[in-house]
C-alpha cells in the first residue's frame, strides 16, 4: 500500500506540474458473478416458522457457474453524463477465437438500448487474458484528443492488466497505469472497499426475486436465471447514478484524492486510516511533491512515456508481514 500510493502521488504530481490541475482517477476491476450468486452464497431461505419442512429447489450447478463483472469507478463521475463503463463476461464452452462466435451475438442483443455503457464478451475461461484486457482498454477508454485531460487508470496486481502491453495502451489512451500491489485491494483499491458489496447486494435481491417468481410459476421446474436475466439487472442497478456518487467518496477514505497537502487526510477511513497512520504514509505526499518537483524544475523530467514510467516503482513480490 506504502509503494502503491507512493507511485500515485508522483504521477498525479507530474501531472498537475504538467498540466496545472490535478487528474481525475479511474479504476477498474474483475468481480465474480454465478449464474445462481444466492446459492453460492449459501444463503438462507425465508419460510413461516413451524411450517413444517420448506420446499425449495436449487440449480447446483449455476452455483459453480462463473461469471465476470469488470467494474470501473472513477473519482469524478458528474464529469460525464452517463455511468462509468461496465463489461461483463460470460464463459462458452470450446477453444480458440471463435468458441462465442454463436452465443456472443445472443448476449449482446440482450444489452438495453439505454444502456450504451453496458459491453458483453465471452471467454472460454470467463476470466480476462491479456488479449482481453487490451480489447477492453480500446473498447471503454475515452481516446485521447488534443486538449483532453490526462488521468491515471489503476488495477490491481493481476498478471494480464500490468503487462508492458496494457501499461503502453493505457498511454496511448491518456492514462498513466498504477498498479496496486498483491494483498492490498482490500484497502486501498474502490472497487472492493466501496462498491462491490452493494453491488452484490443489489443484484441478490433482485436475482432472488426472479428466483422465487419462477418457482412461484413453475413449481414443477427448478429455478436458475438466463444470461439475458444477469445482463439485464446489472443495467438496472448499473444504471443508478447515485450508487456511483456514492462510491466516488472511496477514492478519499482510501487517501488516493486526498489534497497532497494533507489538508483532506481527515477523509481517509476504514483500513486504509490503519494503514495511514502506523505506516506513517501522511508523509509519502511530502515526499513525492519534492521529488517530481526537483526533478521537474531542473528539466529532468520531460512529459514523456518513458519519464513518466521512471516514476512508477515496482511493488515487491514480497515484504515484510504486517499484523494488526
Amino acid at each position: 500500500s506504502d509503494v502503491c500510493s507512493s507511485d500515485l502521488f508522483r504521477a498525479r504530481r507530474l501531472i498537475a506540474r504538467t498540466f496545472g490541475s490535478d487528474p481525475v482517477i479511474e479504476n477498474f476491476d474483475q468481480s465474480p458473478f454465478h449464474m445462481n450468486e444466492v446459492g453460492s452464497k449459501s444463503m438462507g431461505t425465508l419460510s413461516l416458522r413451524g411450517g413444517g419442512t420448506v420446499a425449495s429447489k436449487e440449480g447446483h450447478a449455476a452455483t459453480r457457474e462463473r461469471w465476470t463483472a469488470n467494474t470501473m469507478v472513477s473519482s469524478r463521475p458528474g464529469r460525464v453524463p452517463q455511468p462509468p463503463p461496465l463489461q461483463l463476461m460470460f464463459r462458452v464452452e470450446g477453444h480458440g477465437p471463435n468458441a462465442g462466435v454463436k452465443v456472443l451475438p445472443v448476449l449482446q442483443n440482450a444489452v438495453p438500448a439505454w444502456a450504451p455503457w453496458l459491453s458483453v464478451c465471452v471467454s472460454p475461461s470467463g476470466s480476462y487474458s491479456e488479449t482481453d484486457v487490451l480489447n477492453y482498454i480500446e473498447l471503454v477508454l475515452e481516446p485521447m484528443t488534443p486538449g483532453r485531460d490526462w488521468r491515471i487508470l489503476m488495477v490491481d496486481a493481476f498478471k494480464a492488466q500490468t503487462t508492458p502491453a496494457v501499461i503502453r495502451a493505457c498511454w496511448h489512451r491518456g492514462y498513466i497505469l498504477v498498479s496496486h500491489g498483491g494483498g492490498t485491494t482490500g484497502v486501498a483499491q474502490v472497487n472492493d472497499e466501496s462498491l462491490h458489496q452493494p453491488l452484490k447486494a443489489r443484484y441478490v435481491a433482485l436475482e432472488t426475486a426472479e428466483l422465487l417468481d419462477q418457482q412461484r410459476l413453475r413449481p414443477e421446474s427448478v429455478p436458475v436465471p438466463r444470461k439475458q436475466d444477469c445482463i439485464l439487472w446489472m443495467a438496472n442497478i448499473w444504471h443508478d447514478r447515485a450508487l456511483h456518487a456514492a462510491v466516488a467518496g472511496g477514492f478519499w477514505r482510501t487517501g488516493e484524492a486526498n489534497a497532497l497537502d494533507g489538508s483532506e487526510d481527515h477523509r481517509i477511513g476504514k483500513g486504509a486510516r490503519v494503514f495511514w497512520n502506523d505506516l506513517q504514509m501522511w508523509r509519502r505526499p511530502a515526499d513525492a511533491i519534492h521529488d517530481v518537483d526537483v526533478e521537474f524544475d531542473a528539466g529532468r523530467l520531460p512529459w514523456t512515456f518513458e519519464d513518466a514510467q521512471r516514476l512508477i516503482v515496482p511493488f515487491p513480490q514480497r515484504g515484510k508481514r504486517y499484523d494488526t
